[in-house]
């Protein structure tokens, strides 16, 4: 007996793994995910994304599957998937998958640096590297055609307030260090106010936005109201000692877009130029 499993072990150890077939039936919960793998030709294989999945334009004609904190778990085995992309922290949802036969891929990404590293991920497990390796070498030159566009704009401080209580600045979020909305930010001539000890996106207290100090204040939490209007939201008028405030530089926008970490990250770097700069750079921009 101790001699059958001897050489059973020798041959288990022989016989080569069998490489894992690209994926059919895809599902992705994750935005950037969803423009990469349309973006690498396989949109052809997605079964399902989730309700903020709404870029490229083809997505929006994928069955839904829930958000981040509604995820439809019976949908979603419904759609039969054989591959899944997750964001970090959806294991409960990826436990039952992976039960169910499906490959889980969880996205933990939040740099530059990430995002091509995902990319080529992606290229491997799909068997189209080639593309990949052009989407990245695409992606890297358009990014340093941004630097290189915004090198000599002068260098501003810049407060991106990613969303917060409407009609206040109560639960303020803010764009702190290490993330890739703040490197596209100081590629295009903007260096973050925010202390690097409040973290990757913090809370900020009105004593916060106060040290900080912006010159630039760019406002993704405003109102559509506000939006449209085109004015500084009245309720950053309580924050007079700021200089953005003071200046009227307060810029209230809606673009979910920029803060997708996808193909499209230098079209976002340049919205974000225009946002931080003015209008007066677009020619520049070749926009």
């Amino acid at each position: 007996m101790t001699r059958f499993f001897y050489y059973l072990c020798l041959l288990c150890f022989w016989i080569p793994c069998c490489p894992a077939e690209p994926p059919q039936r895809v599902v992705s919960q994750v935005p950037g995910i969803t423009e990469i793998l349309f973006s690498l030709e396989q949109g052809n294989k997605i079964v399902g994304v989730s309700t903020y999945c709404r870029y490229p334009p083809e997505a929006l004609q994928k069955p839904k599957v829930g958000g981040l904190h509604d995820s439809d778990l019976e949908k979603m085995l419904v759609l039969r998937p054989d591959w899944i992309a997750l964001f970090a922290g959806q294991d409960k949802i990826g436990d039952v998958l992976e039960r169910n036969g499906c490959r889980v891929f969880y996205s933990s990404g939040e740099t530059i640096s990430d995002l091509l590293k995902t990319i080529r991920e992606l290229g491997r497990i799909f068997e189209v590297p080639a593309v990949a390796d052009n989407l990245v070498s695409s992606i890297s030159r358009e990014l340093q055609e941004v630097r290189e566009q915004c090198a000599q704009l002068p260098r501003k401080r810049v407060l991106y307030a990613v969303g917060r209580e409407p009609g206040s600045l109560k639960q303020l979020y803010g764009v702190g260090h290490g993330s890739f909305l703040e490197e596209l930010m100081n590629l295009v001539g903007g260096e973050n106010c925010l202390s690097p000890s409040l973290g990757r996106y913090p809370v900020l207290s009105r004593e916060a936005l106060i040290l900080a100090n912006p010159e630039v204040i760019l406002d993704a939490g405003a109102s559509p109201g506000e939006i449209s209007a085109k004015v500084m939201p009245p309720e950053w008028g309580s924050l007079a000692s700021v200089q953005a405030v003071r200046e009227k530089n307060v810029i209230p926008f809606e673009d979910p877009h920029i803060s997708i970490p996808g193909p499209s990250i230098a079209e976002s770097a340049k919205k974000l130029a225009l946002l931080i700069h003015g209008e007066s750079i677009r020619s520049r921009l070749g926009m």
